[in-house]
């Protein structure tokens, strides 16, 4: 591991090209309605949000009906339904979110109690062409696959689970012609302790005639006056691969809107991808010292010094769904500015 030359040049790897990766989020609620948008785009393509320009697009429009009922359309990531890492931009599950992979949703969340909410929806599926060459958005006759089901319940206070399940049709040309993206996952949040928060999550990923491909994380939070502290730990299986991945930030309040901070962590580079993403270049241990300076509503400026050591390749596999292809395990060094502006 590491034996190659240090990687240089702008980041991350997972924009195409590498650049300045920026995620623009707007939105607006009304009384009864709303929507929000996200863009997410490297380098200077702000309009062209795709894969092929290195950025992604999510937006969704809801209508509350009554205080029982809501209905969400669009190109989702819904985040009531599972938990994200208490590192941000870090330990996150492959696919812990209600969302739309190739297709747009149309969700009916229903709140028949007070700490209750379910919601089924329908995918738009992938319609495919006579000559089996392209293929379009449209409504699919085949419900079986294009179909989500979710619940999240307050089980006790300060006690949260929930989950859902999702199978969606894939556009022909990714994951190839027929193919369906099935997935599981279960999720708890546990804020019962004042300044403890704790977040537990498990996904399984069972789309073909393969091993399921599976991932479970573990976070805990603490929170004291200047100190804050977040440990997480994540293991995955996929196609007979096992991986793991730990990690620790720690961040101290010299004044009240500065601090010094610190990220901690190995990844193995098989199939968890905290740090590199599945390129290659983030895995191995990392050592992560920075400076931060918090403004109002959430603003914040982040500057440190990044050194991940590279680990072991992963395995090259196209059925592989966590880590399809990957090789490249070198070193990489580098000057992260991380910044949000919100208003």
């Amino acid at each position: 591991a590491g034996a190659g030359p240090a990687s240089q040049g702008w980041g991350p790897e997972w924009d195409i090209p590498p650049g300045v990766d920026q995620e623009w989020q707007f939105s607006y609620d009304g009384d009864g309605y709303g929507f929000s948008a996200t863009t997410e785009f490297g380098g200077s393509d702000f309009f062209n949000a795709t894969g092929q320009a290195g950025g992604a697009a999510w937006f969704d429009t809801y209508f509350k009906l009554s205080p029982e009922l809501t209905i969400e359309l669009g190109d989702p990531r819904d985040y009531d339904f599972s938990v994200t890492s208490l590192i941000e931009a870090n330990g996150t599950s492959y696919d812990n979110l209600l969302d739309c992979d190739e297709a747009f949703l149309a969700l009916l969340e229903v709140t028949p109690m007070p700490g209750l909410k379910i919601a089924g929806g329908l995918f738009s599926g992938a319609v495919q062409t006579s000559a089996q060459v392209n293929s379009v958005m449209g409504v699919s006759p085949n419900f079986a696959d294009n179909f989500a089901l979710a619940a999240s319940y307050d089980v006790l206070p300060g006690v949260t689970l929930s989950g859902f399940l999702k199978n969606e049709e894939q556009v022909l040309g990714s994951s190839g012609p027929g193919n369906v993206r099935r997935v599981f996952t279960a999720d708890s949040r546990i804020t019962a302790i004042r300044g403890v928060v704790v977040v537990a999550s498990y996904s399984a990923d069972y789309s073909i005639e393969r091993d399921v491909a599976s991932y479970a994380m573990l976070g805990c939070g603490l929170d004291g006056r200047r100190l804050t502290v977040d440990i997480e730990g994540a293991l995955a299986a996929d196609n007979g691969v096992a991986s793991f991945a730990v990690q620790m930030k720690a961040e101290y309040a010299v004044r009240s809107r500065r601090g010094l901070g610190v990220q901690l962590g190995y990844d193995d580079g098989k199939g968890v991808n905290w740090f590199e993403w599945g390129t290659g270049d983030w895995a191995g241990f990392l050592i992560y010292p920075y400076v931060v300076s918090h403004f109002d509503n959430g603003t914040r400026i982040q500057v440190g010094v990044l050194y991940a050591t590279g680990a072991g390749t992963g395995p090259v596999d196209p059925q592989a769904i966590i880590l399809p292809n990957v090789n490249q395990k070198n070193p990489a060094v580098a000057i992260p500015i991380d910044y949000i502006w919100s208003f």
